[in-house]
């Protein structure tokens, strides 16, 4: 910076003074600081100023620099002031050392570092914001997860703050395989910060799920009716998966279901369950109860089986049914065309001795991927040749479509359709199904669906050989919903609707009544998410009129006399629930007829109708991860028929380890009616109960054989790489274990058994447990988590292979690093009015010969750890923030780490003493 001072004489008598700068401190002066001069009367002398900034120096404020002019008896005659403002600086670097944090079951200190880094010049006030998700709670928060403070971070320094968090989860609670978080919002006159911190919980021992893992055997009692009106019975089960070599497969199923009203043969044979799949490559088969078909599904004990060539896939299909005389072929297959789609092809031949029938039905059709689209189509055609009392045949067909498109990315269409003549043997005998839907993004809160729904059932209904009228039902409905998400928890919508409704299947089959109406509906809804995530809460309300549009004059073969149409029939709908992830609750209010039926009720015999249902739920561990209870509820109350339903069912699962699983299954159901004839209630009650008990036995699989797997972590004082007794376990070594594909080329892919990464936290006795892991090579990778991370290094590099071939115990041994630690003395002056001193987030920094740094901050007392990897000289010194109020005794220590491990190092201040200064009045 420059500057221009002058000098003038304004006496009558020559002057000789003495010109002396003084700049703030830490400061320097680019040219001389006194100059001595001699002034005639009335001379002007100029002199060029050039001053250099700390480069620490504040920015923001005035700085003050003096100049003073003193005569020959240094009596001071005259001084200058300049006053020099600096720009500020803003570099702020906000950062949290973790973002996905692990942590022991049930953990209550969970520390989160937050760095803070201030490389401006200026003065920082920093508003931090901190939010958990349930069950992490905030330590010593006026809210349990919520918490806010300020702090001010001065220029050019390091500040660490730490948020304790506090895991309130209960051991077995269905939220322990939730991932929470901690949100940190921070901000300052300027500028935002924000993250999310993710909490992962941890055991140290890891178990196959004995419910999803394929055991060769598996063997389940089920005793069914134990309280209920029938008889009881039972069920015996027996189940498995094989895995033969060469990649290849057996699962089986053998139910045997006994009961005193079946023979013997009949429980083996004829009420049972059985069927055998064999997997090799591509080539299946399954043996047993099979079912196949596509468009017309056939089931019966058979054979089934499909072969697969390259992209095309070919299967067949034969069975016969164990309770009634009906025989079923059947041939199918997929052809790939280019690469442009598939044709799919196939049919079945029914013979029904029973009903002197006999029916075959083909389809064909194409499957076409285009970008962003997909379009299925397919045709259906059918035969029918009946002699029970005459000969006819009868012929069917069908057409099945279904559409999938994206335009511009942001309007998504799906279209589903089906049509089947009433001759048609298909699961769309007799039916119009149309569903479509398009929904267009607006932007990313708001977004709109036009929706089309049509559903047109005619079935034929047979007497012997003789068809009898036509039943049919048919709905229309179109709906245009509008949602808008408020912000990520809160999003509402709206939708109005047009729907129409007909049928004459009320009444006796032979009444051809007609009933239809319209209806005009809006419903409205908001769904909002809790802050913590926690809990979900749904309300809706509709409101609709509905129009009678056509209705028969005779039920059942009576007149009804008087009939005539009435004004739009109105009615409401209110509902709401809130779900979490243990239980739940949901209420629905009907005010008027909703529903065709209540409608034709209405109209016939002025008969209205209030109702409503509420239906609880509650899933809850009642010991650890291992006894699941699940209870369910539902209530409904119709109004004036005074009608009432209570259903009830309960679940308790438990997972006895060693492949043993019980399940208990009960229900009660309850119906109460009101008979207006004789003014009195029927009521019917039912209850059943059930319990089941299954083993499964974890036998070495042909192809695949299991062992157990322990890692020991321990800290190796000596070096021996072995573990002493007097070297103990180190907690908190997060591990993965990774299964390795084998570089054998030869050996196929499929043949080794996938097993997920896992991730364990070793115990307080540095342990970690694998059981069953499948036979083959591991690559295991850990690192310590603990408090002091820097404090313990792996001597073989963090990872290691392992080759899991029979039960195995692996021990890892643990160095100490160097370590230099101390703190920090304040000699503090009796008369300071500086107040307390913060001794916290002070910079320490070692170097070493080579020029390498390692650095930590200090603790609030002072105090401070540091570890540096390799023996060696280093340089340890300090961040002298206190400068202006404090002298540094020592600035530096050379150390060096020649047969020593850890050195201790003090760093002493001294408070410069106030000084007292008495002048001239």
């Amino acid at each position: 910076m420059f500057n221009l001072l002058s000098a003038s004489n304004i006496s009558t008598s020559v002057q000789k003074i003495t010109v002396s700068l003084s700049v703030p401190g830490g400061w320097s002066l680019l040219c001389d600081k006194e100059y001595q001069i001699e002034l005639q009367p009335g001379e002007k002398v100029d002199f060029p100023i050039r001053v250099a900034a700390n480069e620490k120096v504040k920015g923001g404020i005035a700085h003050v620099m003096t100049a003073s002019a003193f005569n020959e008896n240094n009596i001071q005659l005259a001084s200058a002031f300049c006053y020099i403002r600096t720009t500020e600086v803003r570099k702020l670097k906000i950062d949290v050392s973790e973002k996905f944090r692990y942590m022991k079951m049930q953990s209550k200190n969970n520390q989160v570092k937050i760095r803070i880094q201030n490389r401006g010049n200026a003065a920082e006030v920093i508003s931090f914001a901190f939010e958990t998700t349930q069950p992490l709670v905030i330590d010593n928060a006026e809210e349990e997860t919520k918490h806010s403070l300020s702090i001010q971070v001065e220029p050019f320094t390091d500040t660490t703050i730490s948020i304790n968090i506090i895991d309130a989860v209960k051991e077995g609670d269905p939220m322990m395989s939730r991932l929470p978080r901690l949100q940190i919002e921070a901000t300052t006159n300027d500028t935002a910060y924000s993250c999310y911190v993710w909490f992962k919980r941890l055991t140290s021992i890891y178990k196959p799920d004995y419910r999803t893992t394929s055991f060769p055997l598996t063997v389940g009692l089920i005793f069914r009716n134990l309280i209920g009106e029938n008889n009881p019975s039972a069920e015996l089960n027996l189940t498995g998966t094989v895995l033969l070599k060469k990649n290849r497969m057996v699962n089986y199923l053998y139910s045997i279901n006994t009961s005193p009203n079946y023979s013997a043969e009949q429980m083996l044979w004829t009420y049972s369950q059985m069927w055998a799949h064999f997997q090799q490559k591509d080539l299946s088969v399954t043996l047993g109860d099979v079912a196949f078909g596509l468009e017309t599904p056939v089931f019966g004990r058979g054979i089934t089986a499909e072969y697969r060539l390259k992209r095309h896939l070919m299967s067949a299909h034969i069975s016969r049914d164990v309770h009634s005389p009906v025989t079923n072929a059947g041939i199918g297959g997929e052809v790939q065309i280019l690469d442009y789609g598939r044709f799919l092809g196939g049919g079945v031949y029914i013979i029904d001795d029973y009903n002197k029938r006999k029916q075959a039905a083909g389809y064909a059709g194409v499957m076409v991927p285009l970008t962003n689209q997909s379009f299925t189509l397919l045709f259906g055609f059918s035969n029918e040749a009946r002699s029970l009392d005459s000969t006819y045949s009868l012929n069917g067909n069908g057409i099945t479509g279904i559409y999938n498109g994206k335009f511009f990315n942001k309007l998504d269409v799906t279209f589903t359709g089906y049509y089947g003549s009433r001759d048609y043997i298909a699961r769309s005998q007799g039916q119009i199904y149309i569903r479509t839907r398009a929904i267009y993004e607006i932007n990313r809160k708001m977004n709109l669906q036009l929706s089309y729904f049509k559903h047109h059932i005619s079935k034929p209904l047979w007497f012997v050989d003789s068809l009898l009228p036509e039943n049919y039902s048919h709905i229309d409905q179109i709906y245009l919903r509008y949602g808008l998400n408020i912000n990520p928890r809160v999003q509402v919508f709206a939708q109005p609707s047009l729907m129409n409704e007909e049928t004459n299947s009320f009444y006796n089959p032979l009444d051809s009544a007609q009933f239809s109406t319209s209806t005009a509906k809006a419903q409205f809804g908001c769904r909002v998410i809790t802050a913590n995530r926690k809990y979900s809460l749904l309300t809706t309300f509709a409101q609709g009129y509905s129009y009678i549009t056509d209705y028969g004059t005779t039920i059942q073969g009576e007149v009804i006399e008087g009939l005539k149409n009435i004004p739009a029939i109105p009615s409401s709908e209110f509902g709401f629930s809130v779900r979490s992830i243990m239980w739940g609750i949901a209420f629905r209010y009907y005010y008027g007829p909703y529903s065709l039926y209540q409608r034709k009720n209405f109209f016939y015999y002025g008969q209205s109708s209030r109702s409503f249902r509420i239906t609880p739920y509650l899933q809850k561990y009642l010991y650890k991860d291992k006894v699941l209870l699940d209870l369910r509820a539902n209530y409904d109350n119709y109004y004036p028929s005074k009608t009432e339903r209570f259903s009830f069912y309960a679940t308790l699962d438990a997972d006895l380890d060693q492949g043993w699983l019980v399940r208990v299954y009960g229900s009660s159901y309850l119906n109460s009616r009101f008979n207006q004839q004789d003014e009195s209630f029927s009521k019917y009650k039912s209850f059943y109960l059930q319990a089941g008990i299954s083993k499964s036995f974890g036998i070495q699989q042909p192809r695949h054989k299991y062992f157990n797997l322990i890692l020991i972590f321990y800290k190796d004082f000596d070096g021996s790489n072995k573990m002493d007794e007097n070297e103990p376990g180190l907690a908190d070594i997060l591990v993965y274990l990774e299964r390795q594909q084998s570089i054998d080329s030869l050996t196929p892919r499929e043949t080794i058994e996938a097993f997920p990464v896992t991730e364990l936290l070793s115990d307080l006795y540095g342990k970690v447990t694998y059981i069953r892991v499948p036979e083959g090579n591991y690559k295991v990778k850990y690192k310590y988590l603990g408090k002091n991370t820097e404090e313990y290094f792996d001597l073989s590099g963090n990872e290691r292979n392992i080759t899991v071939d029979r039960n195995l115990k692996v021990y890892v041994p643990f160095g100490i690093n160097y370590k230099v630690f101390g703190s920090i003395m304040m000699n503090r002056d009796p008369n300071s009015n500086a107040g307390n001193i913060d001794l916290g987030n002070i910079k320490v920094t070692a170097t070493s010969a080579d020029g390498k740094n390692y650095s930590t901050l200090t603790e609030k007392d002072g105090s401070f750890m540091l570890f540096v990897p390799a023996a060696g000289t280093y340089k340890v010194q300090i961040n002298n923030i206190f400068w202006e109020k404090f002298d540094l005794l020592q600035n530096d220590y050379i150390i060096n780490f020649d047969g020593f491990k850890q050195f201790r190092v003090m760093f002493e201040f001294n408070e410069k003493i106030r000084k007292i200064n008495f002048g001239n009045d």
